[in-house]
């Protein structure tokens, strides 16, 4: 799991962080960003971004949290905020004056508690517009941000081409290289319901198998929608899930590789290694594909059990195992 602490853009300003003679006025009640474009809402943020003393706490609260965790083997890294936005500050200026300058900060307090777990920093969002990235000279740092083009923020004109979304993805690995950091999507999703969801996912998660970049998709229990599992527990959108449930390599010795394909594994093996047999571990989606049939001409046998394949490869051969 990843720890995060959530100040995101979907947050009402507490009582304690309210702006003296500022209205909180929700000026598009319909809207999720009704919160953020309150003028309370956007002072509070501009606060938060240009004072220290707000982010002194923070750092704080985040210090005793990775004090916590900071031995915990099943924490893979810590969130360090929940979808940033630049209101009311130019988006530009936000980013190469506070956005980076802070998390750089951060994670060097953080660091000097515990230096072991990943760092995960998110971009802008702002209508899901590319981020001024400023290079990070930290270790252990993932780039993730969170995408909802063509879903959630629907950008006149633009989202209607089938290769916006693809096109936007491939800019959010741009942005993880001039960081540099690996990409890792944190949040995707759209309405498994909504015209062309079929096509979105595919092409979404088509993208990210071709970009190297893991994701996390965004959903909850919800009759409908966005929900991927009834309210009540007891049904389960196969369909969507279908189109997410994704076969990858889990774990394998050096000179292994895998790359996805005709819905299914292509993996090359390399003649490098020398012993006994090789074990490729492979996770399997068996709920909405069945079981997993693999061929290949160095491979000695394979093991089948609840959603893992077990591959056993022998040594020092080279081959290509096609997995279906």
């Amino acid at each position: 799991m990843h720890v995060g602490i959530a100040w995101g853009v979907r947050s009402q300003v507490p009582a304690w962080a309210s702006m003296p003679l500022v209205p909180d006025i929700r000026w598009f009640f319909g809207s999720p960003w009704k919160y953020s474009l309150s003028p309370q809402s956007a002072a509070a943020s501009a606060y938060f971004w240009t004072s220290r003393d707000w982010q002194r706490d923070y750092a704080e609260v985040w210090r005793t949290v990775a004090e916590t965790f900071r031995n915990d083997p099943w924490v893979a890294g810590y969130d360090l905020y929940n979808e940033p936005h630049p209101l009311p500050i130019p988006p530009s200026v936000f980013e190469s004056r506070y956005l980076w300058p802070f998390y750089a900060r951060l994670i060097t307090e953080i660091g000097a508690v515990d230096p072991r777990h990943l760092f995960i920093v998110e971009s802008t969002l702002f209508d899901d517009s590319g981020t001024l990235v400023e290079p990070l000279s930290a270790p252990n740092i993932v780039y993730s941000p969170h995408f909802y083009f063509g879903s959630l923020v629907k950008v006149p004109f633009e989202q209607d081409s089938p290769n916006a979304p693809a096109a936007r993805l491939r800019q959010r690995s741009f942005e993880a290289r001039l960081l540099p950091a690996p990409l890792w999507i944190g949040e995707l999703g759209i309405d498994g319901y909504a015209s062309g969801a079929a096509a979105y996912t595919q092409s979404a998660v088509t993208t990210l198998d071709e970009l190297g970049s893991g994701w996390t998709w965004w959903q909850w229990r919800q009759d409908g929608g966005w929900g991927i599992r009834s309210t009540d527990g007891r049904r389960l959108d196969a369909g969507s899930l279908a189109r997410l449930a994704r076969p990858y390599l889990q774990a394998a010795p050096a000179g292994v590789t895998a790359t996805a394909a005709d819905h299914g594994l292509a993996i090359s093996v390399d003649a490098g290694a020398n012993g006994g047999a090789r074990l490729i571990e492979v996770a399997y989606p068996g709920l909405t594909r069945g079981r997993p049939e693999a061929a290949g001409g160095c491979l000695v046998d394979s093991s089948w059990s609840e959603g893992e394949l077990v591959l056993s490869v022998a040594p020092g051969a080279a081959c290509s195992i096609a997995i279906r």
